[in-house]
């Protein structure tokens, strides 16, 4: 990323970057601390959680955010 780069947060399910934020998902992280994924897509679904892609200057995948909300919390999960 330069200067003059502009990363936004873009619920996933409006963009086409589901299957990067998987793959990135699945790679990063211990089979340990991972939800499996359809779990979250449901959790999304439900409303208690959502996934963010980031994407820099709106055409490029550069990572992830993942929230949960319980209540009046939220707590950035990944």
């Amino acid at each position: 990323m330069n200067k003059e780069s502009v990363v936004e947060l873009v619920n996933v399910d409006k963009t086409p970057y589901i299957r990067q934020l998987k793959k990135l998902y699945k790679e990063s992280f211990p089979k340990a601390e991972k939800k499996p994924f359809w779990m979250m897509r449901k959790k999304c679904r439900e409303g208690t959680m959502e996934m963010f892609a980031l994407s820099e200057n709106g055409d490029t995948f550069v990572g992830l955010a993942i929230f949960i909300y319980f209540r009046d919390m939220v707590l950035l999960d990944y």
